[in-house]
Formats: C-alpha cells, structure tokens, sequence
C-alpha cells in the first residue's frame, strides 16, 4: 500500500445504499420526461415514492440514521464509505438540513471525494466532489 496503511476490513453498510427505485430501477430516462411531479435535476420528486421503492426522503432518514450510529460507534475515528450518488447526496443534505427537493439540487460527481465531519452535536461539510489523483 502507497498511502503506508495495510489492508482493510470492508464492511457493507445497507444504511448507505443506493436509492430503492423499485418497479422503475433501470429504466431509460427518457421514460420520465415531462412527469408533473419531476424534480428540475432529478427524474422523481424528492418525496415521490416509486413503486415498491423508496422516496429520496426516505433515503435521507435512512443514510442520516445511519451517520449518527457509525458516528457513535467510531468517535474520533476516521470512516470511509464508499458509495453511490443518491446516498453521498443525502449524506450532504442531512449534513446541511436541506429539504429532500433541495438536495436533489446538488450534483455528486463520479469517483469523486466529498467529507463530513461530526462536531459534538453537528454534522459540518468539508468538501464536496474533490477530485483526487492516484
């Protein structure tokens, strides 16, 4: 290893999985253009529930409860989580205390790094779609 740590265990954390798209996980979208309940940067409203899915509301609670229990179970560390743009997006918006449809305002750039950090009772937002080159 380079950076000089050894390996590590990888856990998966379902807390910070991607958004449930239910019945409309994987389709084109060009399938919902012009929808009256569709976001400005987003195809679904942010607490519009898909079919047997979840809203990005939804997806807020979850990955915001999921924050707060790795924030209590590793105090002073430093953790990683790597995942997809809707859970990094909701990570942000909680961070912030933004509204599901505020949220859906901020672009998540591809293998990009953004960083929250917990203050006492507060989350702060470090950086947001740092590039970083290996």
């Amino acid at each position: 290893m380079r950076a000089g740590y050894g390996p590590a265990e990888v856990q998966v954390e379902s807390g910070m999985i991607e958004q449930d798209f239910g019945t409309w996980q994987g389709l084109p979208m060009s399938d919902f253009a012009n929808r009256p309940t569709q976001h400005p940067f987003w195809p679904v409203g942010g607490e519009e529930i898909p079919p047997e899915g979840e809203s990005f509301k939804h997806l807020r609670a979850r990955v915001g409860a999921t924050m707060e229990t790795l924030a209590k179970s590793y105090a002073g560390e430093t953790v990683v989580v790597v995942s997809h743009g809707g859970a990094i997006r909701a990570a942000i918006a909680e961070a912030l205390g933004l509204t599901s449809d505020q949220a859906l305002s901020l672009a998540i750039d591809n293998l990009s790094v953004s960083r929250v950090e917990r203050h006492g009772h507060a989350w702060r937002v470090v950086s947001l779609n740092e590039q970083i080159s290996i």
